[in-house]
């Protein structure tokens, strides 16, 4: 299993879609932070004390990013006709499926972080020469961590959703195309006719999730949305180790 494990971990890191978003988000980074620098003035000037609501900003950007990478990581295996190949040389499916999904989750929450991270610092940067760093609180350096595991928590969900929906219906655009589509038209649709449902909804706990504070509208808890969160993971991720161990493989 371990050398599974490190082949596909290294399979994933080497994959060219990874290298273009994170060189992506680099370049957004530095050009987001010298414009919010360039932008800050009196009266109204950066203030270090929002990093972690900055943080949540860029979290809807961040769990897309985990998303394509997960659904791309299984779905670009099934384009290319290479899964075959894979099965030849380890052909036990459940356990192959389990080390796929194990470092497409592990690698994305690990450059959520790093990103992230390089977020923070840039922004802590910025305000240090245009802003203003006083009046931050005992619990600031607390919070900011938190915001950035949260943050990286949804990106992990994310991945593991379009893993799931790839591995399902084989297909990288399948997988965003079905997230999106229930996004925009089933959850909004469940709203307005089942309002008693919108606890269980998955955006609704992803806000809770992210912000790390219960929402009056999703009516949870931090960790009864991460719970919703995990155990929609759960059910997705055996649905599509079930579906890749019945369906041929052609």
């Amino acid at each position: 299993m371990n050398a599974l494990l490190s082949s596909e971990f290294r399979r994933f890191l080497a994959r060219e879609l990874l290298l273009v978003l994170v060189t992506a988000a680099l370049a957004g980074i530095i050009v987001g932070a010298l414009i919010a620098a360039a932008e800050s003035k009196p009266p109204d000037p950066l203030a270090l004390r929002f990093l972690p609501e900055w943080i949540q900003g860029v979290s809807f950007v961040v769990l897309i990013g985990g998303l394509v990478l997960g659904a791309s990581s299984v779905g670009a295996e099934w384009h290319a006709g290479t899964m075959t190949t894979l099965l030849t040389w380890e052909p036990r499916r459940i356990r192959l499926c389990v080390a796929k999904a194990t470092a497409c989750l592990v690698c994305v929450f690990a450059v959520a972080v790093g990103l992230l991270i390089v977020f923070g610092l840039a922004m802590t940067l910025a305000t240090v020469a245009r802003g203003a760093t006083s009046g931050l609180p005992d619990s600031w350096f607390g919070s900011v961590s938190g915001s950035i595991l949260r943050t990286a928590a949804a990106a992990t969900f994310g991945s593991a959703l379009g893993f799931s929906l790839a591995m399902i219906g084989r297909n990288s655009a399948a997988a965003l195309g079905v997230t999106f589509g229930y996004l925009a038209i089933v959850e909004v649709l469940l709203r307005e006719l089942r309002p008693e449902w919108q606890r269980w909804l998955l955006s609704d706990n992803l806000v809770v999730l992210i912000t790390g504070r219960a929402q009056a509208f999703a009516g949870r808890s931090l960790g009864g949305a991460a719970l919703v969160l995990l155990l929609y993971a759960g059910v997705l991720l055996l649905a599509a180790a079930v579906s890749f161990r019945a369906r041929d493989v052609t």
